[in-house]
């Protein structure tokens, strides 16, 4: 016969009171994989942006001038409102802030640079690239951005507030050509809502919150040296 004392009694009701506590305080993931919302201006946006950051790296790696001149006429279109700004942690470091029109236009004039070194002899490719050239271009003042340097083999580290049922989403990208940034985001309870690890000079996340939570999220730099970054968040 087992003999059951009354100090073991208290263990198993503490350890269960415990257990009972730590589950009904724990809060669900704040973030739904199946749920949807409608395609918003902002998140329209970003998701051209990396679209477009996309083609550039398609193009650059197939020498195509056709991609190319398409990255630099999607950059063209897009538009220059104000990126809701995400508060970096644990740096006084504000960032530098852009005009957007002026990060448009340079990167356009970059982009179609590199698709006319690869355009000779295709008329089709050059007829494209003369009509983006043609394009209006984006007026000064509509809107900033905001440049932020990541030191090497590092990550920095911010935080914003989203709304439920509404898209949220993050997007940086690299100044370096060559670049590679990764990125995590984690909700209020620490539960992983998105990584990306792609190396490639861009990275972004979009997910739907289920209910209004700060979120913070990681730009990580797995390379030996500094890199320059855009942020962009809606």
């Amino acid at each position: 016969m087992t003999r059951v004392t009354f100090g073991t009694l208290l263990a198993g009701v503490f350890a269960a009171v415990v257990a009972s506590s730590s589950g009904s305080l724990a809060e669900p993931p704040n973030f739904d994989p199946k749920a949807t919302a409608p395609m918003t201006g902002d998140i329209d946006t970003l998701e051209r942006m990396a679209t477009i950051r996309e083609l550039i790296h398609l193009g650059l790696q197939d020498n195509d001038p056709v991609l190319l001149a398409t990255a630099a006429q999607l950059m063209r279109r897009l538009p220059t409102t104000s990126i809701t700004r995400a508060k970096k942690l644990g740096s006084t470091d504000p960032g530098d802030k852009l005009d957007t029109a002026q990060v448009i236009e340079f990167s356009v004039g970059g982009i179609l640079k590199r698709a006319e070194r690869f355009a000779a002899h295709k008329p089709i490719a050059m007829a494209l690239i003369s009509e983006v050239r043609r394009m209006p271009k984006a007026r000064p003042g509509g809107g900033t951005m905001y440049l932020y340097k990541v030191a090497a083999n590092s990550a920095d580290e911010f935080e914003i507030v989203f709304e439920p049922d509404h898209r949220a989403a993050v997007f940086a990208e690299s100044q370096d050509e060559k670049g590679s940034l990764g990125i995590t985001v984690l909700d209020e309870g620490d539960n992983v809502v998105c990584q990306r690890n792609r190396q490639r000079p861009h990275v972004n996340c979009t997910w739907i919150p289920i209910r209004k939570g700060t979120f913070k999220f990681k730009i990580e730099n797995p390379l030996d040296h500094p890199q320059d970054y855009v942020l962009v968040t809606n």
